[in-house]
């Protein structure tokens, strides 16, 4: 018997799970380079000639729209540079607000904003969370024949950034950038569109942005409608800051999605494998995040498993079930779950000690296997597994590619 360990609870407690496999297991682990944070002063020196243009006279409203913990990195450090940078430039707490784009995901609270930016810049700045259905402002645009209204506080600015991680996304390519936008602050009718263009299936590829009709139509409108300064940033395991590319929200996205893409694909050689471990951290706080494990399976061009074979996916869904104004159950664009084409010639297994089998049927199909019970997921394996099986673990599965 050997033990598999991974990372588990990111935002909530950030500690390790150990799984137990019987037999004598062949163990392979797809891991991610550990690249060192930066530094508030390193980020500081590359951000300092981006805000150049930043005028204390001129610039008395200035927006900083930020992500939410389903994106995962903590921009504490980055909050620092900045801080330092405003009151270089002589521009004043009072003068910024710091805007989450929560898109249809749920609204912050004070800890959560703690979690992301740290104590001391949420005592200093003015904070909101978007609401797609109030403190809109009208736009005279339209996509696909619907009417683009944004966050008040966005348009009334005078001085906006955007900042965002980048991550593997299924449809955007990867995170961030004028997605913030849309869906990020924009009104719900818009969000509900984007999304469905994206299910029918005409939009959006995953880690692709240069060829990506989605992405290339969402940076359409933002030109339009104009971001200051764009910061987009790359993450290590433990969700710190490695990486920052600054300047235009479509080129800087651009440089910054080429390089989160080799940081995050890792070379798999063509070995059919018994059974595969999908850990959902760090993106495993609720179990409507929880696809976003399935990364390396759809990015892969070969086969990881064997037919017939096991797909094991783990999370701490320390949030339960969470929350998506569309998806979730009881939303506008909710369906009975169904069997996923891509997992037709494996066994799945799904676990999860903080939802139960009622709550995952709500968003899974009823027919894979759940398991909120480790021993019991244990006599299963035991029970199921050749005596010496081969088993890929990838830790971080929801930001993980497959080269």
């Amino acid at each position: 018997m050997k033990q598999i360990k991974f990372p588990w609870g990111a935002w909530y407690g950030d500690s390790e799970k150990t799984l137990l496999i019987p037999g004598n297991p062949q163990i392979d682990v797809a891991e991610i380079p550990k690249n060192l944070a930066l530094s508030s002063q390193e980020i500081k020196k590359t951000l300092t000639p981006f805000f150049k243009n930043i005028d204390s006279q001129k610039h008395k409203n200035v927006v900083v729209v930020i992500d939410d913990l389903t994106r995962p990195i903590k921009l504490e450090p980055l909050f620092e540079a900045i801080t330092n940078i405003f009151r270089y430039e002589n521009i004043e707490n009072d003068s910024v607000k710091v805007l989450i784009g929560l898109g249809g995901h749920r609204e912050f609270t004070e800890e959560d904003l703690v979690k992301k930016i740290g104590k001391k810049a949420v005592t200093q700045f003015q904070w909101f969370n978007h609401n797609p259905l109030s403190n809109l402002a009208k736009l005279q645009l339209e996509w696909k024949d619907t009417p683009v209204e944004l966050n008040e506080h966005f348009v009334s600015a005078d001085y906006r950034i955007i900042i965002s991680c980048l991550v593997p996304h299924s449809f955007a390519g990867f995170s961030g950038g004028a997605k913030m936008l849309f869906p990020g602050i924009a009104n719900f009718e818009m969000i509900k569109r984007t999304h469905k263009s994206v299910m029918m299936g005409f939009m959006g590829k995953l880690g692709e942005t240069e060829n990506n009709r989605f992405r290339i139509e969402i940076e359409e409108l933002t030109r339009q409608i104009g971001v200051d300064l764009f910061i987009g940033l790359v993450g290590n395991q433990d969700r710190e800051i490695i990486e920052l590319f600054c300047g235009d929200v479509v080129e800087a996205h651009r440089k910054a999605a080429n390089y989160a893409k080799n940081y995050y694909t890792a070379n798999i050689e063509s070995e059919l494998y018994d059974m595969i471990v999908l850990n959902a951290f760090p993106k495993d706080t609720e179990l409507l995040q929880l696809e976003n494990a399935f990364i390396p399976l759809l990015s892969a061009s070969d086969k990881l498993v064997k037919d017939n074979g096991f797909v094991l996916v783990t999370s701490a869904c320390s949030e339960g079930i969470g929350h998506h104004a569309l998806f979730g159950p009881d939303k506008p664009l909710y369906r009975k779950p169904l069997p996923k084409r891509f997992l037709t010639d494996y066994n799945v297994l799904f676990y999860s000690e903080n939802i139960d089998e009622q709550e995952f049927t709500k968003i899974f199909w009823e027919g894979y296997r759940f398991y909120s019970d480790e021993s019991k997921l244990n006599n299963y394996l035991q029970n199921s597994l050749t005596r010496s099986p081969k088993i890929l673990v990838f830790p971080y599965a929801s930001i993980q590619m497959v080269g």
